[in-house]
């Protein structure tokens, strides 16, 4: 087996259908049979099973699959290595980044960080923080960036800190506040958890929620076009948003708030770019 058969075993599992399978992978669906067949013989098993037109993979076919995206990952992560091996300027990383982050930091950082070293590329994977963090644990970003604490026991540190806020295109009430329409944004339950406290020390009624979105930049537009108050964090606002705006405290006075975590380990730390970008980053937040 080679890296080829890696891709097309993953192909066809991920396609369940030859024909999709050789279309994606610009190839015949003859040639990917006869592979397969070939693999077969080699290995002395049955990996598929043709039903009418769906295929099934045996258990030996799921974990020559399992086998195949593992070795993926090595292959990928000692490409980037000799890749990067000796670079000090120049070379890929890989980033793994919260989708709002994403959206409203990520970009003026790339920029400016582009502009300093104009050789080191970039991709980039956005999403849920837990999903971010779970392409760190396979292997797959050399550098995580979420919206909530990780159980992360290598490298990690905070970067940024953001604060709550209700927002609202009418003035906020806060008396009637419970009685007003509450567009909710789905977060991550760590954050759920924090807003709610919030609410249960000031009120003893639960909110009025008329609306349920789970993207940062729906909230705000709603919320422009005078559809309710939300409960979301500053990182999304700008002075321009001609919306008020009542920052969350706790009942002791302390703000509440959510850190921005910065995720890498320490093998990775080594690699000449990766070192640049961490710094460059920690600089960016802290300047």
């Amino acid at each position: 087996m080679d890296n080829r058969d890696w891709v097309i075993l993953q192909t066809i599992y991920e396609t369940r259908n030859l024909t999709r399978a050789a279309e994606s992978l610009f190839t015949s669906q003859p040639a990917l049979s006869y592979r397969i067949k070939q693999l077969e013989k080699e290995l002395n098993v049955q990996l598929i099973i043709k039903n009418n037109k769906a295929l099934t993979f045996t258990p030996e076919g799921e974990r020559l699959v399992a086998y195949a995206k593992q070795m993926t990952l090595e292959y990928q992560k000692v490409q980037d290595e000799l890749y990067n091996m000796n670079r000090d300027k120049n070379g890929i990383i890989r980033l793994g980044v919260s989708s709002n982050y994403a959206l409203y930091q990520l970009p003026s950082l790339l920029a400016e960080f582009n502009r300093r070293f104009p050789k080191i590329r970039f991709t980039v994977q956005t999403g849920w923080s837990s999903s971010v963090f779970q392409l760190m644990q396979n292997n797959e970003s050399h550098i995580a960036i979420t919206r909530e604490e990780m159980h992360w026991t290598e490298q990690k540190e905070v970067i940024s800190q953001d604060h709550y806020c209700i927002i609202s295109k009418e003035t906020i009430d806060l008396e009637h506040l419970p009685s007003k329409p509450r567009i909710f944004l789905k977060t991550n339950s760590t954050i759920v958890k924090k807003i709610e406290d919030w609410w249960k020390e000031h009120y003893h009624k639960p909110a009025s929620i008329t609306m349920e979105v789970d993207k940062l930049e729906t909230c705000l537009e709603m919320v422009r076009r005078g559809l309710g108050f939300a409960i979301i964090s500053d990182i999304g606002l700008t002075e321009t948003d001609s919306l008020h705006k009542y920052q969350l405290h706790s009942l002791n006075g302390e703000p509440v708030i959510n850190k921005t975590w910065l995720l890498y380990k320490t093998q990775t730390y080594a690699i000449p770019i990766i070192q640049h970008f961490i710094a460059y980053v920690r600089q960016y937040h802290h300047h």
